[in-house]
């Protein structure tokens, strides 16, 4: 029986949201938010400390002053217990003594996140009387509750807009993985480059099977060989050194060095020498 694999997802969505609202401006990330002095987290907080900031990243027109953001991967359910444990956090986030002032519920929004759509939980709200609006490609606000509230399907997003957020997909697509190394290596800086490695290899690890015979391809090979040049050199450069680190423990023991005075000249385990040596 094959091992399932577990991927931890959210670093990688965490990097991923800040990546697609990297433009906006006043916008505090917070993650894994502790609601309470017990362990009792939201998944992402975004705080905008400014009032007068106007958000024009679709995903974040609805953004107030406090913004609770829950994720679910692609093999997680988002039903109506994740939509009222939602409504829960931000009733509780309210009366957190975290707060040096009164928090108003108005001054709140629930933003809820999944690649595929969760068409049981938007007919359980409609059929519950609640307001569905289709306001943006992939957005639905929901209306009606004490909060504003809207569900992000990522797989409906425009990828070319929303590289990131898109890309954390257990079926992702060669063009789209190519396109985040372009988008990583054209347009981002160098923090912004480790958010996005962060999404690059959760993406890379989820599709390992896509990604290896997309290498064996012989023209997405060469793209991939390409794009991926800084990361092969680095590889290259670290078994060059791993060569000669090994050549001069075999050179020192050649030259009658005990394994243990072998420790002292070149730093490295007893047990990495001795497994070079074959002892």
């Amino acid at each position: 029986m094959t091992e399932k694999k577990f991927f931890q997802w959210h670093p990688a969505f965490y990097h991923a949201m800040r990546l697609e609202l990297r433009n906006e401006k006043g916008l505090e990330f917070i993650d894994e938010f502790e609601l309470t002095r017990k362990p009792l987290k939201i998944d992402l907080m975004i705080v905008q400390k400014e009032a007068d900031i106007v958000i024009n990243n679709t995903i974040g027109k609805i953004f107030k002053a406090h913004n609770i953001i829950e994720y679910k991967s692609p093999k997680d359910d988002m039903n109506i217990r994740t939509f009222y444990k939602a409504i829960a956090y931000a009733c509780l986030y309210i009366i957190s003594p975290i707060h040096n002032i009164q928090v108003d519920a108005r001054d709140i929004t629930i933003t809820l996140l999944r690649h595929s759509k969760p068409r049981k939980l938007l007919d359980i709200l409609s059929d519950g009387g609640y307001l569905i609006e289709h306001t943006y490609k992939g957005i639905y606000y929901i209306k009606g509750f004490m909060f504003e509230v809207q569900i992000i399907v990522s797989s409906e997003l425009d990828t070319s807009e929303y590289k990131w957020i898109t890309a954390l997909s257990d079926n992702i697509q060669q063009t789209q993985y190519l396109d985040l190394y372009h988008e990583r290596d054209d347009n981002l800086n160098e923090n912004e480059k480790g958010l996005a490695d962060t999404v690059i290899q959760l993406v890379t690890s989820v599709n390992e099977e896509s990604v290896r015979k997309w290498k064996e391809g012989k023209n997405m090979c060469q793209a991939l060989r390409e794009i991926m040049k800084p990361e092969i050199d680095a590889a290259v450069q670290e078994a060059i050194q791993e060569g000669e680190l090994k050549g001069t423990i075999k050179t020192y023991f050649k030259c009658k060095k005990t394994p243990q005075e072998i420790v002292e000249l070149t730093d490295c385990s007893l047990d990495y020498i001795m497994e070079v040596l074959g002892l």
